[in-house]
């Protein structure tokens, strides 16, 4: 079981990727009382053994899950199988593929013309199983999934 810890953790938050390790590094510190699990399991049930070790490790009885991109995608399948308080899920993919196109949109809106034809290149690069800048793309990937909040100030009855 490989962690960062920030206090006496309460909550556990889980990175993107998969192999997207340290991504939400900046979250969990902000956060306080958490725990930053570095999923390295080459399968996703061994990445929910390795949730399933730290909640038993830390004596979480029913932890909030807070999940990035993948991250997401895995607290809301740990979640289905194990008691959680809360599951938040940031940037997560579609559950339901009627909305895919919706989110497809919102990305694609984030990047210039240019860069969605290095998105899609990039695309038929992996596929073909050609060697890519992977420091790039996951620049491009993380502005795709990026977004700004606003405070909750501004939205006063």
């Amino acid at each position: 079981m490989n962690y960062r810890l920030y206090g006496q953790p309460k909550k556990i938050v889980l990175h993107g990727g998969p192999g997207a390790i340290g991504s939400v590094s900046a979250l969990a510190k902000t956060l306080g009382d958490s725990v930053e699990l570095l999923n390295e399991g080459q399968s996703i049930e061994a990445q929910l053994n390795e949730i399933k070790t730290t909640v038993e490790h830390f004596n979480m009885n029913a932890p909030i899950l807070i999940g990035h991109s993948w991250g997401a995608w895995l607290a809301y399948i740990y979640a289905s199988k194990y008691p959680v308080s809360k599951i938040i899920l940031i940037g997560c993919g579609a559950f339901q593929e009627k909305y895919l196109p919706l989110m497809n949109e919102r990305r694609d809106n984030k990047l210039s013309e240019s860069e969605l034809k290095d998105v899609d290149e990039f695309f038929r690069c992996i596929s073909e199983n050609q060697p890519i800048d992977m420091s790039y793309f996951g620049k491009l990937m993380t502005k795709m999934d990026s977004y700004d909040l606003e405070d909750i100030e501004d939205h006063k009855d």
